[in-house]
C-alpha cells in the first residue's frame, strides 16, 4: 500500500519578533536597548534566533509572503478572466509583502 505524501507543516503564523537580553524577553521588534538576540516565532514556538533586525523581519514575514504568493497564484490559475486581480492589486499585495519582509 502506497503512503500519501503530505506537505510539511510549518509553525503557524503570524510570526512576531521578541528582543532577548540575558535570556529574557525585553520587548518586541521595536525595542531600543541592549539586546543579545532576536527570537522569531508565534506564541507557542520559536522559529529562529537571529542577531540582526533585518534577518528577524525577513523571517517573521515568511508566513504572510507565502499567503501572498498563494493568493496571486490562485488568482491566475483558477479565476476567470473577469475575476483575476488587476495589475495594481497584484502590485499592492507584492509591495505589502516586500515592506513586511524589509521590516517596514
Amino acid at each position: 500500500m502506497a503512503t500519501q505524501q503530505t506537505e510539511p507543516q510549518a509553525t503557524p503564523g503570524p510570526w512576531h519578533t521578541n528582543a532577548i537580553h540575558k535570556r529574557r524577553i525585553v520587548g518586541d521588534a521595536s525595542y531600543i536597548g541592549q539586546v543579545d538576540s532576536l527570537q522569531v516565532g508565534n506564541r507557542n514556538a520559536t522559529v529562529a534566533t537571529v542577531y540582526r533586525p533585518a534577518d528577524a523581519a525577513l523571517i517573521a514575514a515568511a508566513p504572510e509572503m507565502l499567503d501572498t504568493l498563494r493568493t496571486l497564484l490562485a488568482a491566475e490559475e483558477w479565476s476567470t478572466t473577469s475575476e483575476r486581480l488587476e495589475p495594481s492589486e497584484k502590485a499592492s499585495l507584492l509591495r505589502d509583502a516586500i515592506a513586511k519582509a524589509e521590516g517596514r
